[in-house]
């Protein structure tokens, strides 16, 4: 409840941004879910964010796990700032 994160996000060229909020609590839930620490929570759920970027509307946007798995390296772990 002390420490404060910075997630990166990825650098895209955004198409739609209507469903990045839903993805990214979405995979952030979903990863807490399967045991994932919150580091790596973050990570994914700023993978999918970025990702549900990319195309125009919303369902249609979401990333897969699979997707989400191939992208993750693009973007290092969040780093503590507090």
């Amino acid at each position: 409840p002390n420490e404060t994160w910075k997630v990166q996000a990825m650098e895209i060229e955004a198409v739609d941004t209507t469903a990045a909020g839903d993805a990214f609590v979405g995979v952030f839930a979903a990863s807490l879910d399967r045991d994932i620490d919150l580091l790596g929570a973050l990570r994914r759920a700023s993978v999918a964010s970025g990702l549900a970027c990319l195309q125009k509307g919303a369902q249609m946007s979401l990333p897969t796990i699979q997707q989400i798995e191939e992208n993750l390296k693009i973007i290092p772990l969040p780093r503590r700032i507090s």
